[in-house]
């Protein structure tokens, strides 16, 4: 009898740990989404300041770097 509810709890317990694992991983899964996209948003915008300094035009760099024309417009600043 006793054995048994041990047995029981510890699927319980084994269970709970999977689920924490799967939560944790897909944490992490999104964390590191979070990270590339700032990445990626940082690397359009050090493109689009160098492309003012060379003067392109506001609509090649948003052409070239996918950012708007607001967003383009606030770096001139």
């Amino acid at each position: 009898m006793h054995q048994e509810v041990y047995t029981d709890i510890l699927k319980g317990v084994n269970r709970i740990m999977e689920l924490m694992t799967s939560w944790e991983k897909k944490g992490l899964e999104k964390g590191l989404k979070k990270w590339l996209e700032k990445g990626r948003t940082e690397e359009k915008v050090k493109i689009a300041k160098q492309m003012l300094e060379k003067e392109f035009p506001l609509k090649v760099i948003c052409e070239f770097t996918g950012l708007s024309e607001a967003e383009v417009e606030k770096l001139k600043d």
